[in-house]
């Protein structure tokens, strides 16, 4: 069982370092974009852009998703499901950016 103990100490680790990025975010750029990018990361589009940086083919399935929109209804997500998802949530972030910038 150690490695459950890794895997919930990176989780916290990993929602802090989220936590505070925003915040900084915010203070720097404006509560908008930081909830634009908060968006973007409840869509996975992070877990997306991980894979895409390291030029490695997405997985088929993504069962670590389940704290997303559709991850919360089925829990083992595909992969096009997750890239569907994914440009869901750019959608709805540049949206509101665009709504808040009166474009």
């Amino acid at each position: 069982m150690p490695e459950q103990e890794i895997i919930k100490a990176y989780r916290i680790i990993q929602l802090m370092f989220d936590v505070m990025l925003l915040i900084i975010l915010g203070l720097l750029f404006g509560w908008v974009s930081a909830f634009c990018c908060a968006i973007l990361k409840f869509f996975g589009v992070q877990d997306v852009t991980y894979y895409i940086f390291l030029r490695k083919s997405l997985p088929q399935e993504w069962h670590w998703l389940n704290w997303t929109p559709l991850g919360s209804v089925k829990k083992i997500l595909t992969k096009n499901e997750v890239v569907a998802q994914a440009i869901t949530g750019v959608i709805i972030s540049y949206g509101i950016l665009l709504l808040y910038l009166k474009f």
